[in-house]
């Protein structure tokens, strides 16, 4: 079932999931959904955010969790309105708290996160990225890309035997903790009643094209579009964790 949202004047329909797959022993992906109450910092919008961990043990999972835990804190945590500038600031923080979690502890060294966000606050939408996770706008029946992935160039590759677009396609260049500072890619966006809002670990784009995902978001309401997202990644044997967040707008009032 999708969970009713407004932002700011905007009514949103939210479903979520995210799931181990078929292959993993546990879930290193982390995903929230925070919704103002509208009493405490009504201004500053509905967060989206996806966290995929990197790293050895149990690592990555703790990467993801703080992630999760520590950008809308640090975010809502901010007085004012002016959110571009509040989520960067947040992933800053975000970052520094992994980078010094992963040096603090030993079975913890080296770990990381990739972290798609998306802010949407009126008819605005800020979308942010570090690493492999995507976000994507499905509008009137077409889904549109809005992250860009920060991995290996594949031109760049040394040809081996192998094939090198499978064998190095999730090289990060960048992600969540892996430096002391981390440079994220933000986009800023306007949405529209109709338009739907995708957040996915690539767990999910690994196993489905994004024709499959267009297809699958043309023919189900939220929720079941999220399920069956969710059963056709495994269905298609997703070698990773399988996380997606899918917000769709059903109304706006919109201030004058």
């Amino acid at each position: 079932m999708a969970n009713p949202a407004i932002s700011h004047g905007t009514a949103m329909e939210i479903a979520s999931l995210s799931d181990k797959g078929p292959t993993r022993e546990h879930n290193e992906d982390n995903i929230v959904v925070v919704v103002p109450d509208g009493v405490r910092h009504p201004d500053k919008g509905t967060m989206l955010i996806v966290a995929d961990g990197l790293g050895g043990h149990n690592a990555g999972e703790v990467a993801s969790a703080i992630v999760v835990d520590e950008l809308p804190k640090a975010y809502y945590g901010r007085e004012g309105s002016d959110y571009f500038a509040d989520l960067c600031d947040a992933i800053d923080h975000v970052n520094k708290c992994v980078f010094d979690s992963a040096a603090d502890s030993e079975l913890c060294a080296g770990m990381g996160s990739t972290l798609v966000v998306a802010l949407i606050v009126s008819e605005f939408l800020v979308v942010a990225n570090v690493g492999d996770s995507r976000a994507y706008l499905f509008r009137e029946r077409l889904l549109h890309r809005l992250t860009i992935e920060h991995v290996v160039n594949r031109s760049e590759i040394f040809w081996g035997g192998a094939d090198p677009e499978k064998q190095h396609s999730h090289v990060l260049t960048k992600a969540v903790g892996a430096e002391p500072f981390v440079l994220p890619s933000v986009g800023f966006h306007r949405i529209r009643e109709g338009d739907c809002v995708l957040l996915c670990s690539d767990g999910l784009t690994d196993a489905l094209s994004d024709g499959q995902i267009q297809d699958i978001l043309s023919t189900y309401p939220v929720a079941k579009a999220v399920r069956t997202l969710m059963d056709r990644a495994n269905e298609q044997h997703a070698g990773d964790n399988v996380s997606v967040i899918l917000a769709k707008v059903v109304g706006q009032r919109l201030p004058d």
